[in-house]
């Protein structure tokens, strides 16, 4: 994978703390920050995809019958366990 090299600023004190994290993490400046922005990526997906859902829930939600349905089959595995 080609790299692309970049100048970018920081507020001194987010510089400050993006040093602190990557000599904890023992990673040069590009690792640490690659690994940040990945993160935040996936983040973001996982966001996106919650958003989604949520979204597909509103459309068709279940119906009375399925939740009826649903809560009888969790009580009848209460009901198997010894407690």
């Amino acid at each position: 994978m080609r790299s692309v090299k970049f100048t970018i600023t920081f507020p001194e004190p987010l510089f400050n703390l993006i040093e602190q994290e990557k000599k904890k993490e023992k990673l040069n400046r590009s690792e640490f920050l690659q690994k940040a922005v990945s993160w935040f990526y996936e983040k973001m997906q996982e966001k996106n995809k919650v958003k989604k859902y949520i979204e597909a829930y509103r459309k068709h939600p279940e119906s009375n019958k399925e939740m009826k349905t649903w809560t009888m089959v969790g009580l009848e595995s209460f009901n198997k366990e010894r407690w």
